[in-house]
């Protein structure tokens, strides 16, 4: 089995400055859908999540080019989860865990205040509540696409932040997908390194078990280690599955300055 192209390290992110590792941006992923546009693909996913507006916008290039194949591999947070919901299918290996969550903006302090500025503060600190309140349910969004669960139901799933089982993934889009759902074993391997074994380490502030991967076949409303972007590796046909909608979407910008801090990270 062979993996097509990776997603891996910070969503909307080339480099992760933090962890020194490489990450995955929705122009990279833009780019090898257009090379690969009427052929199906096989895309293995591991990575911590990132910026929400850049797993969303790879969310519709996948579905926008309707032969999507994704595969969970490792430990895959947030937005990188969104990201799978709308693929042809979604599959994660056993041993893997997948966690998704309600969104989070950093809160910088109030330092010296009157009551004036006090009460600014709190002003501000309602609309930045309302805002993610909004954000959540947008993102709740996909995994009902997904599973056929209500908003309310999925966002009560994120507000719990829980790493999920490979098979605890599974049940929660079974009550759509069906009984055809199944765990399976799995190892990806990359030839150009021979007899090595490549592990990653990366550190988002939880206390976190060890990692295995799920897979689904199509969405609700319709009824495969890694080295980096792109690189080539075999697989084995072992994996679990998850269970559409078009974009159009503009080349990459780096520059977030005129990005709200609300959208920066998922």
């Amino acid at each position: 089995m062979k993996y097509d192209f990776y997603i891996t390290g910070t969503i909307g992110e080339q480099f992760d400055w933090w962890t020194g590792q490489p990450g995955t941006t929705s122009a990279q992923v833009k780019n090898f859908l257009k090379e690969n546009k009427d052929k199906e693909v096989t895309i293995a996913v591991s990575s911590p999540g990132g910026y929400i507006d850049e797993g969303i916008t790879i969310a519709e290039l996948i579905a926008d080019h309707g032969k999507c194949n994704m595969v969970i591999i490792g430990m895959t947070a947030s937005a990188a989860t969104i990201l799978c919901m709308k693929a042809k299918s979604v599959k994660i290996a056993r041993g893997s865990l997948m966690l998704i969550h309600n969104s989070s903006q950093y809160i910088y302090g109030n330092g010296f205040s009157n009551k004036k500025k006090i009460d600014a503060f709190i002003a501000s600190l309602q609309k930045t509540r309302s805002e993610l309140d909004t954000i959540d349910k947008a993102l709740a969004d996909f995994y009902s696409y997904r599973n056929g669960k209500s908003i309310e139901d999925n966002c009560a799933m994120m507000d719990q932040e829980k790493w999920m089982t490979a098979q605890e993934a599974v049940d929660f889009i079974r009550q759509a997908a069906g009984n055809d759902i199944d765990i399976i074993f799995g190892v990806a391997i990359n030839d150009k390194i021979g007899e090595s074994i490549i592990v990653t380490v990366i550190a988002t502030g939880f206390d976190l078990p060890r990692a295995t991967m799920i897979e689904t076949d199509g969405p609700a409303s319709e009824k495969n280690p890694i080295s980096g972007s792109g690189v080539v590796a075999s697989r084995d046909d072992d994996d679990l599955s998850f269970g559409r909608i078009s974009s159009v979407v503009e080349e990459e910008d780096d520059d977030r300055s005129g990005i709200p801090n609300f959208f920066n990270r998922g």
